[in-house]
């Protein structure tokens, strides 16, 4: 069955949701704390695959400074292990700051202590090794009051000069376990994301253009114009409400300029820039412009060059691609959402379980961008209107489900695409595509699929009860219902109602 691209679905969701900057440890040493600090390494090493690799590039991460008098403070200085522990650095009357290490952050699984250390490379018998650097075992960084910058020298007649100069994660022994990186710098932020102005009147656009892996995409924009500035919203997918802001020219045409910082998404640093390359192979890395131009049209504007939101703004990386813009003015008459499409819906008997993954596309039937935000849709089990998910506070039954929701632990969104968990076996299930603006109400045609893998006796009528029980919404038994649960019936015939109630 499809459990596989299940668990994928929940893995992708809880990666895509939006995050501020990590909030202050409990532990925060004295002083002043810094919240949203910009940081970046020129070098990450890792141990995987029984070997030590490396890539290059950790720029733009959110992470913290506290600040007492000399006494400077770093926050999860190993970062990909999540440690919630500081290193302290002193700064000296060179102006530098000295981090004495090693020093101690975590416990691992089997009680060892682990520490930050400088690293020192050893040439194995088939490949290189990394472990504590007893001779040299200072970080030592630049301090200007806002930046704090690594500062080494490279042996350049030594072996292995690549790896000199690492911070990483040891064990009681000086062991490296796993991860380490170099070249690290840390700068206060001080910017916040663009606020449109409150008296900004805008318009729907619906935005079409094919992203970095070359797959074309459909979405809604708004833009307005304001004493010469233009607003755009909906460039970033994973910030919707960030804004890009223009210059407006005398000819209509809008002049967007690079380096606007978006905001923070999974504690890393986004940020708008124009690009130069005008085709690319999928993945492959943009070249920044200073700007980009949106040209007027009959039916709306047209992007001069592409566009990128890139992770961090040291250099273009991980950008997500925005590749032949157009923008076509919303037509608010006719919005009837083009008609959902499905997977291969099953229901596994061993299980007694199934899931319906299917896509529900983000425009109408003329082809423009929907706003997700109205879009909603309706499922329907063997030719009913069903209730897949019931309202926490209440218990009530929602026949709407929203477009970009996730009702657990039934319901899964991952993109367009969606996914319902089956607890009983039907013969068909249906999806209807719902778009609401005010009181009015857009809805696509009742798309069916037949369930593979075995279907419901459509014809049974009463049946005797062997056995009842009850679960709560984690899947752990319960020994009576309680609240919003979900009970379990086994009928002596074999058979298996599953549903949804309330405890009153």
């Amino acid at each position: 069955m499809k459990k596989s691209l299940l668990f994928a679905c929940a893995f992708a969701s809880a990666f895509s949701a939006f995050a501020t900057p990590p909030n202050p440890p409990v532990d925060a040493p004295e002083g002043t704390l810094y919240p949203t600090v910009y940081g970046c390494s020129d070098k990450t090493y890792l141990v995987s695959q029984g070997g030590l690799g490396a890539f290059t590039d950790n720029f733009g991460y959110a992470t913290q400074l506290v600040v007492n008098d000399k006494d400077i403070y770093v926050y999860n200085i190993v970062r990909e292990y999540g440690l919630n522990a500081w290193v302290k650095g002193t700064v000296g009357a060179d102006g530098n700051a000295v981090f004495k290490f090693p020093q101690e952050v975590a416990t691992d699984v089997n009680g060892k202590k682990l520490y930050v250390a400088m690293l020192t490379p050893v040439q194995g018998a088939t490949s290189v090794d990394l472990k504590a650097d007893t001779e040299n075992p200072d970080l030592v960084m630049s301090w200007d009051g806002k930046t704090l910058k690594q500062l080494f020298k490279n042996d350049e007649e030594a072996a292995l000069t690549n790896y000199q100069g690492t911070v990483g994660l040891v064990d009681e022994d000086g062991a490296f376990r796993s991860y380490g990186e170099k070249g690290l710098s840390y700068t206060i932020w001080d910017q916040a994301p663009l606020e449109a102005p409150e008296n900004l009147v805008t318009s729907e656009y619906s935005a079409s253009y094919t992203d970095q892996w070359n797959d074309p995409v459909k979405k809604m924009f708004r833009l307005g114009i304001l004493e010469g500035e233009a607003w755009i919203q909906g460039l970033c997918t994973l910030l919707p409400e960030a804004w890009v802001k223009g210059t407006v020219a005398a000819d209509g045409s809008i002049t967007l300029t690079s380096d606007q910082y978006l905001g923070i998404i999974n504690d890393y640093f986004f940020f708008f820039y124009g690009a130069e390359k005008k085709d690319y192979a999928a993945n492959a890395p943009f070249v920044w412009a200073e700007s980009v131009v949106l040209k007027p049209t009959e039916t709306g504007y047209e992007a001069s060059a592409p566009m990128m939101i890139n992770l961090g703004h040291t250099k273009p990386w991980f950008g997500f691609g925005i590749k032949g813009l157009t923008l076509t003015a919303r037509d608010a008459m006719d919005m009837t959402p083009k008609n959902p499409e499905f997977g291969d819906p099953e229901w596994d008997p061993n299980d007694e379980i199934g899931i319906a993954d299917f896509f529900i596309p983000n425009e109408d039937v003329n082809g423009l961008a929907l706003d997700t935000e109205n879009l909603y849709y309706r499922m329907y089990f063997d030719g009913e209107l069903s209730a897949v998910a019931w309202d926490e506070t209440t218990g009530e039954p929602i026949y709407d489900l929203k477009y970009a929701q996730e009702y657990e632990p039934l319901v899964m969104y991952m993109y367009e695409w969606h996914f319902v968990i089956m607890m009983e076996k039907y013969s068909t299930v249906g999806v209807q595509s719902v778009y609401k603006v005010g009181d009015k109400e857009f809805t696509s045609d009742i798309v069916t699929s037949s369930i593979t893998g075995g279907v419901r006796d459509l014809t049974a009528t009463a049946k005797d009860v062997r056995e009842v029980k009850y679960y709560n919404l984690s899947g752990a038994e319960i020994a009576a219902p309680s609240g919003l649960h979900i009970r379990r019936t086994t009928f002596t015939d074999g058979s298996v109602s599953t549903v949804k109630a309330v405890a009153k």
